[in-house]
C-alpha cells in the first residue's frame, strides 16, 4: 500500500485530509463573458482589496511580505556545518562569507516508477554527506533544454533538495529565518533545483532568508496518467497526472518538519517559482493536500489558469497512451519495465504535461479559486504575488511559424478563436500600421501571445484572489516586469531574483541595482505584513522604486512610502480576449 504524502493512509482522516464534500459541480460557476472579457485601458479597475505593481519603461520591481510567526521553534547553532535531524546528521559546507549550503539532501523516495513519492526514512550511515562534493542527482529530463548538465547525473532516485542558510543566528532566534522554497520551471520536462545557487540570494538581501531548491519528477516519470494507476491503491486513487506536484508536497512536508534544525521557521514558508514552477505554486495554493504546507506564494510568469492550466484527465491519459504506443508497451507493467532512457526519449518527444488527476488536483484550478472567492476553504495562503514579463510569449528558443504579414497574423488570430471584430480590435490595440513591415507583425504576434497566454490570465487570477470578501482576506500583489532594457522575455526575471545569470545562457541583460532591490523585497518576508508603507486601506497601489535607467530610486529603510496609490489613468496598451487557443 502506498503511503503518499502524509505517511500512513490511516492518518489522512485528520486535519490534513481534503474536504471531500467539495466538488467542481458544487461550486457556483462564474459565467464566462462572450467576446472580449476585459480590456486593460484607461480607467480600468485592476484590483479590489489588493495591490498592483505597474510597469515602467525600464524595470519593475516587486514586493511581498511575510507575517510574523505565532509559534516558536528552538533553533540549533547555525554556525555548524553538521546539522542533527530526526533522520540522521546532515554534513554541509560553510562558505567563505559565512553562509552555509547543504547539497542533495534527500527528502523522498519512490517505491516504484509512477508511484506517489513518500517521506524519506532515517538514513544509514547516520551522517549524510551533503557538501556538494559528489555529482548532483537530477530527475530524468530533456537534456540541455534548461541548463547545463555539468556535475549532474540523471536518475529516477532524484528527490533531493538544496538548503542555503544565511550567516549567523537569525535576529528572531526563537523562530529562525523565514523560508523561501523555489520550484524550477522547464515545461514540466526539464530543470532541477541544482540549476539555482541560493548563496547569492541568502547573502545579498538585506533581510536574511533561508532558501531551499528542490527536484521533482519530470515528463512521463512525474506526469504519466493511467486508469491502471487509479486502481493500484484504493486509499490513493490518483490517475498519476500530478505525481510531480505531489513530489513538491512531500518536499514541503519535509521542510515543515525539519527546517527548524537548519535555522528556519517552519511557520513562515513562502513557495516561489517561474514558468512551470509558478504553475506548480499556483496549484499548491488550492490543492487540498497542501493546506498547511505554505503560508505565502509568488508566481512568476506562470498562472495555473487559462493557457497555463493543467489539461483534463482524459487529455493526460491520451498523451500517456501515445507514449505507450511509441514504446510498444501494452500495460502499466510494460511501462514500468521500459528502460529509463527510452521512456525519457519518448516523453521528450511527446506533448505530455500535467493533468487534473481528481485527487491531488480534484478539479480545474480556476474552479477551486472561484470556490474560494465564494467562501469555500479552497485557497490556502495568506498572501500571494503574481506577475508577468513584458514579452512572456517569447522564449529564447528558436520560434517557429511566426507570421510575417498581416494575412498571416489574421490567420493566426482567427485560428485561435478570435472573431473578426476581435482581430480588428487586436490590430488597433497593438498599433499595427496600415501597411505593417514584417518586424511590426512579428512584434505584435509576440506581444499578443505574451498578453493572452500569461499577462491576462495572471491579471484575471489576481483580480479574483484579491476580490475575496470572506475572512481571511488574502493580500494580493501584482507586477509586470520589463527588465533593464524594456524587452524582458519569459524567464528573464529569474536572473534578477537570484542575483546571477541563473539561466546560464547569457540571453538577458543583467542590472546589479535592479537585482539587489528585487532580492531585498523578495526576501522581505519576516517583517510585519504591512511594513514598507503597504496598507490595505489603499486598495490600488504601484511600485515607485525604479526608473528608466534600471537603478532603484528609493530603497528599504528610507521611510518613504514605496507603494503610493496606483493612478487609473495609465493606458495599458493590451487586451484580453475570451477563450483563446494559442
Amino acid at each position: 500500500m502506498s503511503q503518499g504524502l502524509l505517511g500512513d493512509p490511516q492518518s489522512r482522516a485528520g486535519i490534513n485530509s481534503p474536504n471531500r464534500s467539495f466538488s467542481a459541480s458544487s461550486v457556483p460557476s462564474t459565467p464566462r463573458s462572450p467576446g472580449v472579457t476585459a480590456f486593460l485601458r484607461e480607467g480600468s479597475n485592476w484590483l479590489y482589496g489588493g495591490v498592483f505593481l505597474s510597469m515602467f519603461a525600464g524595470v519593475i520591481v516587486l514586493a511581498i511580505l511575510l507575517g510574523v510567526s505565532s509559534s516558536a521553534k528552538p533553533q540549533v547553532e547555525p554556525f555548524s556545518d553538521v546539522v542533527t535531524t530526526k533522520l540522521g546528521n546532515v554534513k554541509g559546507m560553510i562558505l567563505a562569507d559565512g553562509t552555509r549550503q547543504f547539497i542533495s539532501v534527500p527528502y523522498g523516495t519512490i517505491d516504484k516508477r509512477f508511484a506517489p513519492s513518500r517521506q524519506v526514512q532515517p538514513w544509514s550511515p547516520a551522517q549524510k554527506d551533503c557538501t556538494g562534493a559528489q555529482p548532483q542527482p537530477i530527475c530524468y529530463q530533456t537534456p540541455g533544454k534548461h541548463a547545463s548538465m555539468k556535475g549532474k547525473h540523471m536518475t529516477e532516485d532524484c528527490l533531493f533538495m538544496n538548503i542555503y542558510t544565511p550567516k549567523g543566528r537569525a535576529a528572531d532566534a526563537l523562530h529562525g529565518y523565514p523560508v523561501m522554497v523555489w520550484l524550477h520551471g522547464g515545461d514540466f520536462k526539464s530543470g532541477s533545483g541544482s540549476d539555482f545557487n541560493g548563496t547569492k540570494l541568502v547573502s545579498a538581501a538585506k533581510i536574511p532568508t533561508l532558501v531551499v531548491t528542490i527536484n521533482y519528477r519530470l515528463g512521463a516519470f512525474g506526469f504519466f496518467a493511467s486508469d491502471e494507476l487509479s486502481k493500484q491503491d484504493p486509499s490513493w486513487p490518483t490517475y498519476g497526472g500530478m505525481n510531480g506536484v505531489h513530489d513538491q508536497m512531500v518536499a514541503l512536508r519535509w521542510i515543515k518538519e525539519h527546517i527548524h534544525e537548519f535555522g528556519g521557521d517552519h511557520e513562515r514558508i513562502t513557495v516561489f517559482g517561474s514558468e512551470a514552477g509558478a504553475q506548480s505554486v499556483c496549484a499548491l495554493m488550492v490543492s487540498p493536500w497542501s493546506r498547511d504546507l505554505l503560508r505565502r506564494a509568488i508566481m512568476e510568469s506562470g498562472p495555473c489558469v487559462g493557457a497555463g492550466a493543467p489539461v483534463s484527465e482524459a487529455d493526460g491519459i491520451k498523451s500517456s497512451l501515445a507514449i505507450m504506443d511509441t514504446l510498444k508497451a501494452k500495460s502499466l507493467a510494460d511501462m514500468r519495465n521500459a528502460p529509463a532512457k527510452a521512456l525519457n526519449d519518448a516523453s521528450t518527444a511527446s506533448d505530455l504535461t500535467w493533468s487534473v488527476d481528481e485527487w491531488i488536483m480534484p478539479a480545474d484550478p480556476i474552479d477551486l479559486f472561484e470556490a474560494g472567492a465564494r467562501g469555500f476553504n479552497t485557497i490556502h495562503v495568506e498572501s500571494a504575488m503574481l506577475g508577468s514579463s513584458l514579452l512572456d510569449g517569447q522564449r529564447t528558443e528558436v520560434e517557429k511559424n511566426v507570421p510575417t504579414d498581416k494575412a498571416g497574423l489574421t490567420t493566426f488570430l482567427t485560428s485561435a478563436g478570435l472573431t473578426a471584430a476581435q482581430v480588428t480590435e487586436a490590430m488597433t490595440t497593438y498599433k499595427l500600421p496600415a501597411t505593417p513591415a514584417a518586424s511590426d507583425i512579428k512584434a505584435a504576434y509576440r506581444q499578443i501571445r505574451a498578453d493572452t497566454c500569461v499577462t491576462c490570465p495572471t491579471k484575471d487570477l489576481g483580480v479574483l484572489i484579491s476580490s475575496i470578501a470572506y475572512k481571511p482576506v488574502i493580500d494580493t500583489f501584482m507586477y509586470r516586469f520589463a527588465g533593464p532594457l524594456g524587452n524582458a522575455t519569459m524567464g528573464s526575471e529569474v536572473d534578477a531574483v537570484w542575483g546571477v545569470n541563473a539561466t546560464q545562457n547569457g540571453a538577458f541583460a543583467f542590472n546589479v541595482d535592479l537585482s539587489n532591490t528585487m532580492q531585498d523585497y523578495w526576501c522581505a518576508h519576516h517583517v510585519a505584513p504591512h511594513a514598507c508603507g503597504v496598507s490595505r486601506a489603499v486598495a490600488l497601489r504601484r511600485s515607485e522604486f525604479a526608473n528608466a535607467a534600471g537603478a532603484p530610486a528609493a530603497s528599504i529603510g528610507t521611510g518613504k512610502d514605496l507603494w503610493p496609490t496606483y493612478a487609473n489613468t495609465t493606458t495599458s496598451g493590451y487586451a484580453c480576449f475570451a477563450s483563446p487557443h494559442f
